[in-house]
């Protein structure tokens, strides 16, 4: 399946550090495209934005793993260039978030654990130090009480901040209580 071949292509490309890159794209790309290809009859897409569309994909992946898709010059400029253009306004959108005045006052409101976490997260980003942090707490201590403070602060700082959550935590700890 071509939307399993192409994590499979950037793992490839982030892992296993091939020679030439621009020519393993090409040996592959019919198959890495084959799924559009087949649509493309109901969406009426041009081989220009399939190729597209498949280097996006394909740009997305190796993002999560840190890497840029211009390192492996498998793109024209002009791909470049439109993802950026995409990527610029997607920045400019996360900026415009309005930050209501009444969360500004949120962090002054926060308990002595949550205002631990507060501060020890915003170190962590004032002094560029790469880390993660785990927020675990029962329903209704005020996780996202603390979510909306750093966020809040964090935009009005300038910072592009977004929330994001999982359930696969949750999930597990409820196939253990079952």
């Amino acid at each position: 399946m071509p939307s399993s071949l192409r994590p499979l292509f950037a793992t490839v490309l982030v892992y296993c550090s091939p020679t030439d890159p621009k020519l393993l794209w090409d040996k592959f790309e019919q198959q890495l495209c084959s799924d559009y290809q087949r649509s493309q009859e109901l969406y009426h897409y041009s081989s220009t934005e399939i190729r597209s569309k498949v280097l996006k994909d394909i740009s997305k992946l190796l993002e999560q793993m840190g890497k840029n898709i211009d390192d492996y010059h498998l793109v024209p400029d002009t791909f470049r260039s439109a993802y950026h253009e995409q990527l610029t306004k997607e920045i400019d959108s996360e900026r415009n978030i309005e930050v209501l005045p009444e969360d500004l006052l949120l962090p002054f409101k926060l308990n002595a654990q949550q205002r631990h976490a507060y501060d020890l997260i915003l170190h962590a980003i004032s002094s560029f130090v790469g880390q993660s942090f785990f927020i675990d707490a029962p329903g209704e201590t005020g996780k996202t009480f603390l979510y909306r403070s750093l966020l809040a602060t964090l935009r009005s700082q300038g910072h592009v901040a977004i929330a994001v959550a999982t359930s696969g935590v949750a999930d597990l700890f409820f196939q253990v209580e079952e």
